[in-house]
């Protein structure tokens, strides 16, 4: 008194299982490739930063100009800048002391611009076209330490 099963039945009883087999090999697999640790970044020292950057055109005198200094922002004729006077503050703040070294160094880039109307624009808008640019180191490489 045997039972018997469908032919139909047991075939998709056994491609469901096999399937379901497959499935859980598969995922049993991809589980074990995961990494059983997680990264998680934890900053260490936390700080603040400052720069500020400013600089002063001394002009030869001459008759176009009647102040000898121009600030940031102002135009200059180049053949009547006599030097620029650049000064540079940098403020570091950390949470804690700490013993910190590197070296720094401070480069110039004076860059001649001509105004222009943009293009496609119906105001007349001008626009910043650079015509030359003259890098200058200014200071170089220098060490630093502080604790």
């Amino acid at each position: 008194m045997g039972r018997t099963i469908n032919t139909n039945l047991r075939r998709k009883l056994i491609v469901s299982l096999s399937l379901l087999l497959i499935g859980s090999a598969g995922l049993t697999a991809w589980l074990f490739k995961q990494p059983a640790t997680t990264e998680k970044q934890v900053p260490v020292y936390t700080c603040q930063q400052q720069s500020q950057v400013d600089y002063r055109v001394f002009l030869t005198p001459n008759d176009f100009f009647p102040e000898t200094v121009a600030g940031p922002d102002q135009t200059y004729i180049t053949s009547l800048t006599q030097y620029i006077e650049t000064t540079f503050n940098y403020r570091f703040i950390g949470e804690a002391p700490a013993d910190i070294t590197g070296q720094y160094q401070v480069d110039a880039a004076v860059t001649g611009y001509v105004l222009q109307g943009k293009k496609g624009s119906q105001e007349g808008e001008p626009e910043k076209v650079e015509i030359w640019t003259k890098p200058s180191v200014l200071l170089p490489p220098q060490p630093f330490s502080t604790h």
